[in-house]
């Protein structure tokens, strides 16, 4: 079950702007370092890092950031940097902060483009208030497939348009090659023509049309 985090709110950011934000740019801070990075559920995403940091097969499962959520359980301390109200900007001042505050917990490189503009400032410094966070909880998360409802299945990951996707490599168990929806952010580390594995459900109906939902947790595991 998903529990509360307490986020300090740095760079005068305050309670109402935070929870009303469509995204943020979050921190999570240890004696190994500072961890970065952008979700629309900061509570869930800190929950998916701690479940993916306990699973051997998980790909990320020896980098730094995993490595210190096993190495100090209660240690860490968490921040939201920075608010935004599409991904694209979200993704710009994930950029800038990583430039600013130099995480030591983050292995990826920021893109080029960033916002240098962005009023960060020290957390020593900027940390004024606090809010609890839950995870949030969408219309259609009430509708949930167990994990025996899931079937394991191949797939590719593609990009269309500004987005990374995934789509099975054949029909079966299912009628066609069908397009999977999954969390976006799961999809960052895996380069375009990756094949994974991971579990799905069928979704959708008449009006939308019947496509693969994986689970927002869900353990994607890079076959080839």
């Amino acid at each position: 079950m998903y529990t509360e985090v307490r986020f300090y709110l740095a760079n005068s950011l305050t309670p109402d702007v935070v929870t009303n934000a469509k995204y943020v740019v979050y921190g999570h801070e240890c004696a190994a370092g500072l961890y970065i990075g952008y979700t629309a559920d900061p509570a869930r995403r800190w929950q998916e890092h701690v479940r993916s940091a306990s699973e051997k097969t998980d790909r990320n499962y020896n980098n730094s950031f995993k490595s210190a959520i096993r190495g100090f359980p209660v240690g860490f301390k968490h921040f939201i940097l920075a608010v935004a109200s599409t991904e694209k900007t979200a993704q710009l001042r994930e950029a800038a902060a990583i430039q600013f505050y130099k995480p030591k917990l983050n292995t990826r490189e920021p893109s080029a483009t960033s916002e240098y503009s962005y009023p960060f400032r020290a957390l020593s410094s900027s940390i004024v208030s606090s809010c609890l966070m839950k995870p949030k909880t969408k219309k259609t998360e009430l509708n949930v497939k167990s994990d025996s409802d899931r079937v394991t299945v191949e797939a590719i990951v593609f990009t269309e348009g500004d987005k990374k996707r995934l789509k099975t490599l054949k029909a079966e168990p299912f009628e066609r090659v069908m397009n999977i929806s999954c969390h976006k952010a799961s999809l960052d580390e895996f380069p375009n023509g990756s094949v994974v594995k991971l579990k799905v459900a069928l979704a959708g109906g008449p009006k939308r049309g019947e496509y693969l939902k994986a689970a927002r947790t869900a353990l994607i595991t890079q076959v080839r």
